[in-house]
């Protein structure tokens, strides 16, 4: 196999900016986890009852969060 057809081949399998840039404006981001932090109940118990998700889109750049709380702390 020749250099021209690995390029190719490699090019067809990696998405082109254009279409992630289209799945951004449409809300479909790209998302790589930054990172993770507790939520802790107010003095004086400090329990934790659940965690915050921070993740950066890898096209625009747009910071997202997910809040997840833990089932029995409700």
């Amino acid at each position: 196999m020749n250099l021209e057809n690995c390029n190719k081949e490699v090019n067809e399998l990696v998405p082109s900016k254009r279409w992630d840039s289209f799945h951004c404006v449409i809300g479909i981001h790209r998302a790589k986890l930054i990172q993770i932090e507790d939520i802790v109940a107010p003095y004086p118990s400090t329990q934790i009852v659940g965690k915050i998700y921070v993740s950066r889109c890898t096209v625009c750049g747009k910071i997202i969060t997910k809040y997840v709380y833990l089932k029995n702390s409700l």
